[in-house]
């Protein structure tokens, strides 16, 4: 079973330039943090329906930058925190069922 995700490890997870990565929540079954070769991170969502898999984007990651003079969260569009996304998913896995 993967470990639970945490702000610290979506802050920590680096790209590789070769491949996309894909970190699994150990909390919500099929929630992954989506690490591009780029470096832009997202939160998807994979299950089974009608016994094939499929994966569903809930959006970017919300990311902490501090700046000289600002310290805090800089929102953009509709980027989501890690608590966001475990609700994004729960509520996207309910209404799939």
């Amino acid at each position: 079973m993967a470990k639970a995700l945490s702000v610290k490890s979506v802050d920590a997870a680096r790209p590789n330039p070769a491949k996309r990565i894909e970190i699994g929540d150990g909390l919500l079954p099929g929630l992954q943090l989506v690490v591009q070769p780029s470096g832009a991170k997202s939160w998807a969502l994979r299950y089974r329906r009608h016994g094939k898999t499929a994966k569903l984007t809930l959006g970017p990651v919300l990311i902490e930058r501090k700046d000289d003079a600002v310290t805090g969260l800089i929102p953009v569009g509709q980027a989501m925190t890690l608590a966001e996304a475990r609700a994004a998913g729960r509520e996207a896995l309910q209404q799939l069922a």
